[in-house]
C-alpha cells in the first residue's frame, strides 16, 4: 500500500511543492510524509463532502465511503478511521505524553457550525458517544447554542472543570432525547412536519411535549416514574427557553422572543399538573425510604471500612520495598480520598477536588491561629497535633472545610510527591490531590472511589456505604448527642447547612426519644393525676442531673 501511494504521488503529483520536498527525503520519513499527504487528501475532500445534506465520507484502509456515524477522526494527525480501526492506530500514533491523551473526535462534529468556539468543540462534543443522541448535540442549532451558553458560563469555575463537562454534556443530552420523542409526536400528528428543537418552545406544540416528557421520564414497563429526571427536564425547558429568547432578542426578533414568554408562562401554569407525581414521588422517598434508619449504614459496617481504610494505607506506606506504578498509586488514592470522605462526611465530589496546594496550606498551618492554640486547655489543644484542616471554595463565599486525621497524612503526602505522581503516570499540570493517571487532566471520580473501598473490606451492606448514606448517618447521631447550642451551630457550618435542614433532611427521626419521652408523657396525661405528678418530678430530677454534669 505504501509502494502504491509513493508511485502515485511521485508520478501524478509530482509537481506539488510538498512532494517535491517529500521526494528529498529519506525512505523512512519520505513514506511518512506521503502518509500524512494522503490524510491531509482525505481532511480536504471530507471537509467539503460535509457541507452536503446526505455526507458520505471517505477514510483510511477503505475503497467505498462511509457514513458519518461510523468515523472517528484522531486529534493528532487529522486522518479518518473506521471506529474499530482507530484504536490500532492509536497505538502507532506519534503522542506527546507531556500533554493530556485527547480523545478521538467523531467525524459529526465536521458537520457542526463554523461559529462553534473551539474549546467547546474540544472539550464538550468531542467526548459526546456516536450514537443518534450525540450526533444530535453536534449538530442541532438550537442545542449547541444551549450547550455553549452553559459551558461558558460555568467554565470560570476552574476547581470544578470535571462537574462542568459532566453537567454540561448531561443536560445536553437529555434535551436531545427529549427532542427525539417529541418530534417522533409531532411527525404522528403531521407527517410532513420540519422539526427543530426550538419548537418544543412553540404553545402550539405543547400537547406533544407533554406526551414526550411522560413517555421519556417512565420506564419501559410503565410502572415507575423517573422523579429525577421529570423535574429535571422542567429547568431544563426553562434554560432552554432563556437561551432561545437571548437569541431572538439579539437578532431583533421581538415578537419571537415575546411567544418563548407566552410559552413559559404555559409552562409554570401547567407545573403541578404535569410535573406534580415527581414532586410527590421525590418528596415520599425523601422521608419515608432516606431517612430511615434501616437505609443507613451500620456501625459495624462503618467502623470495618475505617479499619480496613487505615491498615491498607499504613500497610502500603510501610513497605520500603514496594514499586509505586500507576496501580499502586490509584490504590492510595481511593483509600485516602474514600477516609476523607467519610470521616468529614462530605459530598463525594468535594474531596475529588481538593488541590496539592490545599494540602500544602494545611500542613503549613495557615489557616491556624498559633496564639490561641498555645492558649486553649486540655484536651482542645492536643486536638491540633493530630488533625490537620484543608480549606476548599464552595458555593457562594464560603469556604469548605475538611480534617484530615493523622491516620491519612501519610497518604497525602505520597499522593502529593512530584516524583511519585510523574512515575505514575499523573500529568505534570494536574494540580488535583486526588487526581487521575494515564495522564489525563481529570480528578478521581468519589463515588466510584468510596464505592470500590467498600467492596474491599467485605462488609455487609457496601451499597449503603455512600456519601449521602454517611451524611444521614453523622446528622442523626449527632442530633441525640446532648452538645451546647454554639457547637451544634459549628457542626452545621461544616456540614454546609442550617440546622432546619439538618432537622428536616438529613438526620433521621429521633424515634427512642419520640417513645421514651413523648410517649411516656402522653400516657401520663391519659392516665390519672398520680401519674402526671410522678412524671413531672422524674422530668426535673433529670433536667437537674443534666445541668449539674
Amino acid at each position: 500500500m505504501v509502494k502504491t501511494l509513493t508511485r502515485h504521488l511521485s508520478t501524478v503529483h509530482r509537481a506539488e511543492d510538498r512532494v517535491k520536498a517529500a521526494l528529498q527525503l529519506p525512505q523512512k520519513a519520505r513514506n511518512a510524509a506521503f502518509n500524512q499527504l494522503k490524510k491531509d487528501g482525505i481532511n480536504s475532500y471530507n471537509v467539503t463532502e460535509a457541507g452536503l445534506q446526505q455526507p458520505v465520507l471517505q477514510c483510511e484502509r477503505s475503497c467505498t465511503g462511509r457514513g458519518v456515524a461510523d468515523l472517528t477522526v484522531c486529534p493528532n494527525c487529522s486522518g479518518f478511521f473506521s471506529r474499530k480501526c482507530y484504536y490500532k492506530h492509536k497505538r502507532n500514533c506519534q503522542v506527546d505524553r507531556s500533554k493530556p491523551v485527547r480523545q478521538s473526535i467523531p467525524a459529526v462534529m465536521y458537520l457542526t457550525p463554523p461559529d462553534v468556539a473551539e474549546d467547546f468543540r474540544n472539550e464538550i462534543l468531542s467526548r459526546f458517544l456516536k450514537d443518534e443522541v450525540g450526533q444530535l448535540c453536534c449538530t442541532e442549532p438550537s442545542l449547541l447554542s444551549f450547550g455553549q451558553k452553559l459551558y461558558h458560563k460555568l467554565k470560570a469555575k476552574q476547581d470544578k472543570k470535571t462537574e462542568v463537562k459532566r453537567s454540561v454534556m448531561n443536560d445536553m443530552r437529555r434535551l436531545a432525547s427529549l427532542f427525539i420523542r417529541f418530534k417522533e409526536e409531532v411527525k404522528r400528528v403531521t407527517p410532513d412536519a420540519s422539526v427543530e428543537v426550538k419548537d418544543m418552545l412553540c404553545r402550539d406544540n405543547f400537547r406533544s411535549l407533554e406526551t414526550a416528557v411522560i413517555h421519556v421520564t417512565t420506564t419501559r414497563d410503565g410502572t415507575e416514574i423517573k422523579s429525577g429526571l421529570k423535574i429535571g427536564l422542567y429547568y431544563l425547558l426553562k434554560k432552554l427557553a432563556k437561551v432561545i429568547k437571548i437569541n431572538y432578542l439579539v437578532k431583533k426578533q421581538d415578537g419571537l422572543a415575546e411567544e418563548i414568554d407566552k410559552f413559559t408562562d404555559v409552562l409554570s401554569m401547567n407545573y403541578n399538573f404535569l410535573f406534580g407525581d415527581a414532586i410527590y414521588q421525590i418528596n415520599k422517598s425523601r422521608e419515608t425510604k432516606l431517612r430511615r434508619p434501616t437505609e443507613m449504614p451500620s456501625d459495624a459496617d462503618v467502623a470495618k471500612v475505617r479499619e480496613h481504610t487505615v491498615s491498607s494505607m499504613r500497610e502500603m506506606l510501610s513497605d520500603p520495598y514496594l514499586h509505586w506504578t500507576s496501580h499502586e498509586y490509584v490504590k492510595l488514592r481511593d483509600l485516602a480520598d474514600s477516609r476523607i470522605t467519610l470521616f468529614n462526611a462530605r459530598r463525594g465530589g468535594e474531596p475529588a477536588r481538593l488541590t496539592t496546594r490545599n494540602w500544602a496550606d494545611a500542613k503549613s498551618g495557615v489557616w491556624l491561629n498559633l496564639y490561641r492554640i498555645e492558649n486553649m486547655k486540655e484536651p482542645d489543644r492536643s486536638a491540633f497535633k493530630d488533625m490537620k484542616v484543608m480549606y476548599q471554595t464552595g458555593k457562594g463565599n464560603h469556604l469548605v472545610p475538611f480534617l484530615v486525621p493523622a491516620d491519612t497524612m501519610s497518604a497525602l503526602d505520597k499522593l502529593s510527591d512530584q516524583n511519585v505522581r510523574a512515575d505514575c503516570g499523573v500529568l505534570s499540570s494536574n494540580h488535583y490531590l486526588f487526581p487521575s493517571t494515564n495522564n489525563s487532566a481529570e480528578h478521581v471520580y468519589g463515588w466510584l472511589a468510596v464505592n470500590k473501598v467498600a467492596q474491599a473490606a467485605g462488609i455487609a451492606r457496601p451499597d449503603l456505604v455512600t456519601a449521602t448514606r454517611v451524611r444521614h448517618r453523622v446528622s442523626t447521631l449527632y442530633a441525640a448527642l446532648d452538645v451546647p447550642p454554639n457547637q451544634r451551630s459549628n457542626f452545621y457550618k461544616h456540614m454546609g447547612h442550617s440546622s432546619l435542614i439538618n432537622e428536616s433532611i438529613y438526620q433521621a427521626p429521633l424515634a427512642e426519644m419520640e417513645i421514651s419521652q413523648v410517649g411516656r408523657a402522653l400516657r401520663a396525661i391519659e392516665g390519672s393525676e398520680t401519674d402526671r405528678q410522678n412524671l413531672q418530678s422524674t422530668t426535673a430530677s433529670s433536667t437537674t442531673t443534666q445541668y449539674v454534669s
